[in-house]
């Protein structure tokens, strides 16, 4: 398998690729597609921009992939982790809730997750990045999250310090 990247153009990968075992040169012509970009803002659901939010673009073949769940060989995993590695990217939000993403590698499944400590993470549905695709103008907007306030207390309901507190979340 071989993998073939360049700025502003989409990664492509090309599979079961045999050496020739006589000494002789393999020769293969690559054509890269232009990447894509994607850009917008984030605001609440008042239309406040939210500055320093984290908006992830990736792939969705880690959610689907049987080979992101482990089956298949350590080699077919690993390129497989490089793929979705490439094609992922992640960027804040400035003071005016936007962000932009540039050389996107197209292909059919992308999803967005838009995260701040002070609201409800949000997740785009699943959509197709065509080669050279410009997607402008998004907007996403967040929920307020709540607080949760923990208080650990000894047998006797004295306070316990140093007590560890986590909190997971749960996938659909």
């Amino acid at each position: 398998e071989l993998l073939v990247g360049a700025k502003g153009y989409t990664d492509t990968v090309v599979e079961a690729l045999t050496l020739p075992g006589d000494g002789t040169d393999l020769e293969r012509d690559i054509v890269l597609p232009p990447a894509g970009s994607l850009s917008g803002r984030v605001l609440s659901l008042a239309g406040a921009p939210i500055a320093g939010a984290s908006v992830r673009f990736a792939s969705t073949e880690n959610e689907t992939s049987p080979r992101a769940s482990g089956q298949g060989g350590s080699r077919a995993l690993l390129a497989e982790r490089q793929r979705r590695r490439s094609a992922e990217r992640t960027a804040t939000t400035h003071a005016d809730g936007a962000f932009e993403f540039e050389s996107l590698n197209a292909g059919p499944s992308f999803r967005v997750r838009v995260n701040h400590p002070e609201y409800q993470e949000w997740r785009s549905e699943p959509f197709a990045l065509a080669p050279g695709a410009r997607i402008a103008g998004q907007v996403y907007r967040l929920r307020s999250g709540g607080k949760l306030l923990v208080l650990v207390l000894q047998p006797d309901r004295s306070p316990l310090s140093g007590a560890t507190v986590v909190l997971q979340r749960q996938r659909d």
